[in-house]
């Protein structure tokens, strides 16, 4: 449910972002989408794969070489089923996992990247409390600054959106543990109808600084809510 009535002002800029990013016709078809690339952090390259659905799953793997190793990899895995935030440590195509629950700060900041729709858009129509802030600026590009607070997780928002295409140029995420991640994004390329940022880069006291380069993105792939459940291993040679 989207929330109050908003300033005319704020709900033009909304509505500009979205159809800056592919508009809501195509993104409304959208039910499930994968993410796949590369991550490189304090000078180490790693796989990644990211499988979102509706309205609020999300699970990302991330697979790392084991050191001296002949070929043999080990996945990280975050998961949110919409409830419940884990994370998992395996071999490679192993069913048998090491499974924890996701400390309350990084369940927030996982969940917070859940579902398919973008972010603001998302948090908007859930009802999150939006306000405008004043103008501000990312590497020399000016930038329409939006506050949105999740009054059910207790994190507060701020978004950077273009004042010429209305792109996402920047967001920081403020937690309720007093922690912050800034994200950055640029190179937007068009999937099906939509636009994604083809580089992200975040910093973050928990991971530090990264620079994710996404190098396939695919649509609807039937994935089932199980896959997202905690220490579901399922059919990872079709998602992971």
């Amino acid at each position: 449910m989207a929330s109050g009535p908003l300033d005319p002002e704020l709900k033009d800029i909304l509505y500009k972002h979205w159809d800056a990013v592919g508009g809501v016709r195509n993104w409304s078809e959208i039910k499930s989408i994968r993410l796949k690339g590369r991550i490189e952090r304090d000078g180490n390259i790693v796989d990644f794969c990211i499988v979102k659905k509706r309205p609020n799953q999300i699970r990302a793997t991330v697979t790392v070489p084991i050191p001296g190793s002949n070929k043999k990899t080990v996945q990280i895995i975050r998961a949110h089923d919409g409830k419940t935030a884990w994370t998992a440590t395996r071999l490679e195509g192993a069913s048998e996992m090491q499974i924890e629950e996701l400390a309350p700060a990084a369940a927030a900041e996982l969940h917070a990247g859940a579902g398919v729709q973008p972010r603001l858009i998302k948090l908007w129509r859930e009802g999150a409390v939006l306000k405008k802030l004043p103008a501000g600026e990312v590497n020399g590009r000016q930038a329409h600054c939006i506050e949105a607070r999740n009054e059910e997780t207790g994190v507060r928002y701020v978004f950077y959106l273009s004042t010429v295409n209305h792109q996402l140029l920047a967001s920081e995420s403020h937690f309720p543990d007093g922690s912050t991640t800034y994200s950055g994004f640029s190179h937007y390329e068009e999937f099906g109808g939509i636009l994604l940022p083809r580089r992200s880069y975040f910093q973050s006291p928990r991971t530090g600084r990264s620079l994710m380069i996404t190098e396939s993105v695919e649509v609807d792939l039937g994935i089932v809510q199980e896959y997202f459940s905690v220490g579901q291993p399922l059919a990872t040679a079709q998602a992971e």
